[in-house]
C-alpha cells in the first residue's frame, strides 16, 4: 500500500474531530451512506510494581467501549461514544480500592460544506459517568489519571457540557493546510459523595489546532500537527478557585510505503501543561504543578491473507516539578485488524517496562500488559 498526502476532506474531519475537547468517534468520519459503523470491544490493562516505593503493589483497568456513527446525508453524520470501565488499585499495605461505572457518553453531529473543506462539530457530553465519587473510588480514578502511565481513559465523569467547532481546510501550494477551533462549556456537578454542598464546575475550555501534510518522494507523506488548549476559571460554590495551566501538543508524523503492499509510520512529539494558578494562593489550594510529556513510536502494516497485522513500539517519558510524579513506559506489541462476513475482528497485544518515580529520590519499576479485542460492524 503507498502512502499519500491525506486529502483535504479527510483532513478538515481530523481538525475538526480535534478542536472538540473529547473529539467525536472517528466512525463518524467514514462515508457509510445510510448504514451504522458500530464498535464494541473490551481492553484489559494492568500495570505491577516490583517495589513499594510507590506505596502500589498494582493497579488494572478493564475498559468496555462502545461506538456508533450514522450518516444521515452526504454532508450530515451523527455519532454516539462511551463506555464503561473498572478500575482496581492493589497498595502494598494489602488495602485495595475500585471503581466502576460509564464514562461520560459523547453525542456529536457534523456538517461539511464547501465541498468538504469546511466542517462544523456539535458535541454534547452527556453526564452518564461516576461524576459523585467515594473516598476509595477517588484513589483509584486518581492513579488511572496520572499521566505516567497511558491508560486509555481519564476519568469517569466530569459532569457533562456542551460545545462546537469549526474547521478549515485547504491547499497551500504543495501543502495541505486545516486549522480548526473548539469551545465547551461545562456543568456543575458534585465530586464527593459525603459533601453534596461541594458543588464544583471545572472551566470551559478553548481548543485550537493546526496541521500541515505534504508529500515527500513517490510514496512518503510528512505530517505536522499543534494544538492549544486553555482553560477557563474552575469554580467551587460558584467562588473562582484556580486556573489550570494551559496545555500545548505538537505532534509529527512521517508515513512511507515499505514494500509492494505494506506501510510505515513514524512520528514523535512533545506535550507541555504549564502550572495552574490559584485564585488566592494564600488560600493554600493544591493545584497541578508544570509537567511534561515526550513520546515517540513506530508501526509497520502488513497484509496477511486477507486481513491486516501492525506491530508497533511506543515510548513516552513524563517530567515532573523537581522529579516528582515522573518517569518513562516503553511498550511493544501487535495488533490485526481480521475480516469475518460483515464484521472486522482487532486483536491487540502489547507488553511493556516502567519506571516511575512518585516522590523525589524514589523510584519504583513497573511491568505492563495491554489485551483487547474490538469488533466493527460497517467500518473499516
Amino acid at each position: 500500500m503507498r502512502a499519500r498526502k491525506v486529502p483535504m476532506p479527510r483532513l478538515a474531519a481530523t481538525i475538526a474531530c480535534a478542536s472538540v475537547i473529547a473529539g467525536f468517534s472517528p466512525l463518524a468520519a467514514q462515508r457509510t451512506g445510510s448504514a451504522p459503523a458500530v464498535l464494541a470491544g473490551a481492553t484489559f490493562q494492568t500495570w505491577r510494581f516490583r517495589d513499594a516505593a510507590t506505596g502500589i503493589d498494582a493497579v488494572t483497568l478493564l475498559t468496555a467501549p462502545f461506538q456508533a456513527a450514522v450518516r444521515l446525508s452526504d454532508r450530515i453524520a451523527v455519532s454516539l461514544a462511551g463506555a464503561w470501565a473498572r478500575g482496581s488499585l492493589a497498595l502494598a499495605d494489602g488495602g485495595r480500592s475500585t471503581i466502576a461505572g460509564l464514562t461520560d457518553t459523547e453525542l456529536a453531529a457534523t456538517l461539511s460544506a464547501g465541498h468538504d473543506l469546511v466542517t462544523f462539530t456539535a458535541i454534547a457530553l452527556l453526564p452518564t459517568g461516576q461524576a459523585r465519587l467515594t473516598a476509595e473510588e477517588v484513589e483509584a480514578a486518581g492513579v488511572v489519571a496520572a499521566d505516567v502511565l497511558p491508560f486509555r481513559i481519564s476519568n469517569w465523569g466530569s459532569g457533562g457540557g456542551f460545545g462546537g467547532s469549526v474547521a478549515i481546510a485547504a491547499p497551500i501550494g504543495e501543502f495541505g493546510a486545516g486549522l480548526g477551533l473548539g469551545y465547551v462549556t461545562t456543568r456543575d456537578f458534585e465530586p464527593v459523595e459525603t459533601e453534596p454542598s461541594f458543588v464544583y464546575r471545572p472551566g470551559n475550555q478553548l481548543h485550537l489546532t493546526a496541521a500541515l501534510d505534504r508529500s515527500v518522494g513517490p510514496t512518503g507523506k510528512l505530517s505536522l500537527r499543534a494544538s492549544l488548549l486553555s482553560y477557563d476559571k474552575d469554580r467551587v460554590n460558584d467562588v473562582n478557585l484556580y486556573r489550570a495551566g494551559n496545555r500545548l501538543e505538537a505532534t509529527a508524523s512521517y508515513a512511507f510505503a515499505a514494500g509492494p503492499r505494506s506501510s510505515a509510520v513514524i512520528w514523535a512529539g512533545g506535550h507541555h501543561r504549564a502550572a495552574a494558578s490559584p485564585e488566592n494562593p494564600a488560600a493554600g489550594t493544591q493545584v497541578s504543578p508544570a509537567s511534561d510529556i515526550l513520546f515517540a513510536g513506530a508501526a509497520l502494516r502488513m497484509p496477511i491473507a486477507t486481513g491486516v497485522i501492525t506491530p508497533r513500539i511506543d515510548v513516552r517519558g513524563v517530567g515532573g516539578r523537581n522529579g516528582a510524579n515522573s518517569g518513562y513506559t516503553a511498550m511493544v506489541g501487535v495488533s490485526a485488524e481480521l475480516p469475518a462476513g460483515g464484521l472486522v475482528l482487532a486483536p491487540t497485544l502489547q507488553v511493556g517496562l516502567g519506571s516511575i518515580e512518585p516522590a523525589t529520590g524514589t523510584r519504583s519499576t513497573a511491568v505492563g500488559a495491554d489485551i483487547g479485542f474490538v469488533v466493527r460492524f460497517g467500518s473499516r
